[in-house]
């Protein structure tokens, strides 16, 4: 196991600490620091007059349906993966 250690991360001209346990983690941190500035660097373009906390709402807004979908397609896939589990069973059952 990898030893903990802090890294900082900049979000909105903003810089945060967060203590992370591997460099799985740090990369998934990164990129999605990455990933939300470039969202808001991208409203705030469109929305030059919007002030920037709403833009930050609508970023964590759209991550969060995101988030959401992204489970319910999973939720999905793995429901699927039980029927055709069940059905792989009781075609190998119905051969014997």
């Amino acid at each position: 196991m990898e030893q903990e250690h802090r890294i900082k991360v900049k979000i909105a001209d903003r810089s945060y600490n967060r203590t992370i346990h591997s460099e799985l983690e740090e990369e998934a941190i990164r990129k999605a620091a990455q990933s939300i500035n470039e969202k808001i660097a991208s409203l705030s373009r469109l929305y030059a007059q919007v002030p920037l906390i709403d833009i930050i709402t609508i970023v964590a807004l759209n991550e969060g349906i995101e988030k959401f979908e992204a489970q319910r397609k999973l939720d999905e896939n793995d429901a699927q993966t039980a029927k055709l589990s069940a059905d792989l069973k009781n075609y190998v059952e119905s051969l014997k």
